[in-house]
């Protein structure tokens, strides 16, 4: 806010005037004056007396100080507000006139560019609005901060009850309902931003703002205020016809920026006035899509009602329910299926299956569901890697117990196209449960990859000490007969002194 960047602080080395003056001390002033108190004297805290009575209104003070000659053109120099700016910022009506009967600049700005209509503008003050846009000040409507706001735009901006009032006063005095700040935002932009449905009515019904007036973005006022939820902003411009189906620079349309953010009841509004649930952006991202990909469970339902594509693919080939699995939303992940009939064998282009991206984030619930449905606990990725194996990479024990678990039981021993096995994977990660997991399951020991690494190997490169222990002592007992072998969780030899033989437990074959 402005009055936080103009804000004075006022200390014990204020000059006596400027303290009379900041108390409405009306007599204190004048026997100040009498004595011969400097009127214009700025002070160490860089203020003048009549900066401080205009700042706080003291309409007796300021008028004391004006008929003893204070300049209403002298500012502080850290800020370069006048007397006039502070009293337009804090609403002081009868202040700011006396300044301008007096000369006082009505257009004169602070060190950050900005005009006393524009502050008042900003915090609402009708009276003050009112005043200085008379014809005889004359306040430049139309006047710009460095950044491109006029007072519209930030009347605008900053709403409140107060704020169609400020806006119609600066219409009906010749503002550009359609000036851009440097962002390339208007009026109505803001409004429909911020959600203040009253002030967007004005501009559009009684002064014809433009409604598809896009932003340096691309975006439109529809655009923003689907993507906020502001739904009696969206019915608004929809009833006062705002093109639905156009794209921000991403080529994102209305659509797909409420369902990207959760908004249901946006979504429906705009599918019932003709939305096109197909539109996709730059990317190949459609509504379905990105609704997915954040977990919009009710979106997500009412796009499908809708008719929305479950099969349509990203730029890498990937379906909603793949990125739902890929991100653990199993809601979603289940209305895809149940309801929309997603495919749940259907790839992206490296070949990954929304089971395997399932499997790789530790995604256990989503898992179960696919494998509910029918996953294939099998597919590939396109360079042979299982969901067993991915799994087993990234330590996901449960994952793991799933796919093995399941009807068509997961192969443990089965590599993909480099001769990494669920073992080796698991092995070069350090995850020692899983690797007992494993070996109890079948898993050979001795599988080597394509350019001859072992298990064992691996893991003692990687400094996984615990895992190598495992493995070789896994081997002996497997070469001198055992089978069935599980291993203890623990590792009593390390600190123990027992034979690292009495810590393997063998099950006799009957």
């Amino acid at each position: 806010m402005l009055s936080e960047r103009r804000e004075e602080r006022y200390c014990c080395n204020s000059s006596p005037l400027v303290l009379a003056s900041l108390a409405g001390d009306v007599e204190g002033a004048r026997r100040l004056l009498l004595g011969g108190a400097d009127v214009n004297h700025l002070d160490n805290n860089d203020v003048s007396s009549l900066v401080c009575a205009s700042a706080v209104g003291h309409v007796e003070v300021t008028k004391l100080l004006l008929d003893y000659g204070a300049n209403v053109h002298r500012v502080p120099e850290k800020s370069g507000a006048s007397a006039l700016f502070y009293a337009s910022q804090n609403g002081h009506v009868d202040v700011a006139r006396l300044l301008l009967e007096h000369g006082a600049d009505v257009n004169k700005k602070d060190r950050d560019g900005v005009s006393p209509l524009f502050a008042a503008a900003e915090n609402v003050h009708v009276g003050v609005v009112r005043l200085l846009l008379e014809e005889k000040y004359g306040a430049d409507v139309n006047f710009s901060t460095k950044h491109g706001a006029t007072p519209l735009y930030i009347s605008c901006q900053n709403g409140g009850d107060l704020a169609p009032a400020v806006a119609r006063l600066l219409l009906e005095r010749g503002a550009d309902v359609d000036k851009a700040e440097k962002h390339g935002a208007t009026p109505l932009y803001i409004t429909c931003q911020n959600n203040f449905p009253a002030v967007a009515q004005l501009l559009l019904e009684e002064y014809g703002a433009d409604i598809n007036r896009s932003a340096n973005n691309g975006a439109t006022p529809i655009h923003i205020a689907c993507e906020n939820g502001h739904i009696s902003i969206a019915r608004l411009l929809i009833e006062r016809g705002a093109d639905l189906d156009r794209g921000d620079a991403l080529q994102s349309p209305p659509l797909y920026l409420a369902s990207q953010n959760g908004h249901a009841e946006v979504v429906r509004l705009l599918l019932d006035h003709g939305a096109s649930v197909f539109r996709v952006t730059n990317f190949n991202l459609s509504s379905l899509f990105i609704a997915s990909q954040n977990g919009h469970a009710s979106v997500a339902r009412v796009l499908i009602d809708y008719g929305a594509d479950v099969y349509q693919a990203d730029f890498r080939g990937a379906s909603p329910l793949f990125i739902a699995s890929h991100n653990g939303h199993s809601k979603v992940a289940g209305l895809l299926v149940v309801r929309g009939g997603a495919d749940v064998h259907q790839t992206d282009d490296a070949g990954s299956t929304p089971l395997f991206v399932a499997c790789q984030n530790g995604r256990s619930t989503v898992a179960r569901l696919l494998l509910k449905h029918g996953a294939d606990v099998h597919q590939a990725r396109n360079d042979g890697t299982t969901p067993l194996c991915v799994a087993s990479c990234n330590g996901h024990l449960s994952i793991v117990d799933l796919l093995c678990s399941s009807a068509s039981g997961a192969d443990v021993n089965r590599a993909n196209d480099a001769g990494i096995a669920p073992l080796y994977a698991a092995s070069s990660n350090g995850h020692l449960a899983l690797v007992r997991y494993l070996v109890a399951h079948g898993a050979d020991l001795r599988r080597a990859t394509a350019r001859g690494d072992t298990s064992r190997r691996v893991a003692r490169r990687r400094g996984h000490l615990d895992v190598v222990a495992a493995l070789s002592l896994l081997e002996i007992i497997g070469a001198s007969g055992g089978s069935d072998i599980i291993v203890s969780r623990q590792e009593p030899w390390r600190t123990s002194g027992l034979c690292p033989r009495c810590c393997i437990r063998r099950r006799r074959r009957r």
